[in-house]
């Protein structure tokens, strides 16, 4: 998992530049959240918001938004990409997929690597819970304000349809 290797990279040769990156992701997470309020009233849901939850990604569950549409969430990530220059990753899960190799992140000789065996996941609602969803990925987007903006129109637009 690239993503894990780069993590482990930052945290054992630039601590610095990793705890910048996490503050930078978090505001990001805070501000994009903040900025969705009342969007449930366009039938999306977001997921509690708590002390440890991931700040990399949000997902927004779009259950009665397409039902009330007749849309896919594939369908609705199109709409939000053509008509309102908004990049967001639909999907069912959160998880990864259910052939993944598991294993163990240690540092042989310095370098990370991923051993087995061992779980890296635990995801013990991986197979039941698929619910459809939009993804906003806060290590990529710095535009958080417009971003949350932007889905906030497509959501009203699309759900007075």
């Amino acid at each position: 998992n690239v993503k894990l290797l780069l993590a482990a990279h930052l945290l054992q040769h630039h601590m610095a530049l990793a705890e910048t990156t996490a503050a930078t992701i978090r505001q990001r997470y805070i501000t994009f959240r903040a900025a969705l309020s009342g969007i449930e009233e366009y039938g999306v849901e977001l997921p509690p918001s708590t002390g440890n939850a991931n700040t990399f990604y949000l997902p927004l569950f779009l259950d009665r938004l397409l039902e009330r549409t007749g849309l896919q969430a594939d369908e609705f990530g199109t709409l939000c990409h053509e008509r309102y220059k908004l990049e967001v990753v639909p999907g069912t899960r959160m998880y990864p997929p259910a052939g993944l190799s598991q294993g163990t992140l240690t540092l042989v000789d310095g370098t990370a690597r991923i051993s087995t065996p061992g779980p890296v996941v635990y995801a013990p609602d991986f197979a039941a819970t698929q619910r459809p969803f939009v993804r906003v990925s806060f290590g990529i987007e710095h535009r958080v304000t417009e971003a949350a903006a932007r889905l906030r129109q497509a959501c009203a637009e699309t759900f007075a349809m």
